[in-house]
């Protein structure tokens, strides 16, 4: 099965909106029903949680996670006290370098959510092309790179619940297409950024 998550380039003012979006997704991915463009699996006793970040009021890089988004997550996250919690979402709210033009503005009223449940044990986000884990009060924060961008790669997450703590193996996969990756290296200025550190890239994390 295969899951999404809303971001930036989906929806617009102009272009199509959260509701078309939902309905689309309802007729061709047959993983779930998916109520809303925010929502919640379970595997192997570990709860994921999709969250939407996305505007269609206007254009922008910006991110901005509803009321009724964070009432979710808390929600779910309160209903499973005792499982860890995964969250999936398009927006980092630990930025892997500073841009006004990519925050999301609510971002102190999320963090207060996720603290408030230290059984969200992992963020993973995407939207700045980039390469990045960090370590946030009570959980670890993994912004992923693209495929379209150097290093033109993607991650090969497992998770597991141990004695140790929750244990995330994470791995980099560079696309085959070695000649689009060298085009892209050759016009990425922040080659080196995107691509991250050797931190950022085949970990071995236990979180507590």
């Amino acid at each position: 099965p295969w899951f999404w998550a809303i971001g930036n380039h989906e929806i617009s003012p102009s272009g199509m909106k959260r509701r078309e979006y939902l309905d689309a997704m309802r007729k061709y991915d047959k993983s779930g029903s998916f109520p809303a463009t925010y929502y919640s699996f379970q595997k192997n006793g570990i709860v994921f949680v999709v969250l939407d970040g996305a505007r269609d009021d206007a254009v922008t890089s910006q991110g901005y996670f509803s009321p009724a988004n964070l009432k979710y997550l808390g929600d779910v996250a309160g209903a499973y006290p005792e499982s860890p919690v995964v969250v999936f979402q398009h927006f980092p709210v630990l930025y892997p370098i500073a841009s006004k033009s990519h925050e999301v503005t609510n971002r102190d009223e999320y963090l207060r959510t996720v603290t408030a449940h230290p059984n969200i044990k992992a963020i993973f986000a995407g939207h700045f092309h980039m390469a990045k884990i960090e370590r946030g009060k009570n959980f670890v924060h993994i912004t992923n790179p693209s495929l379209v961008q150097y290093p033109n790669a993607f991650r090969i997450v497992t998770m597991r619940r141990t004695s140790e703590g929750f244990v995330i193996d994470t791995s980099m996969v560079e696309t085959r297409l070695k000649n689009i990756r060298e085009m892209s290296r050759g016009g990425s200025p922040g080659a080196g950024l995107q691509a991250g550190r050797a931190v950022d890239t085949n970990v071995h994390m236990v979180v507590k």
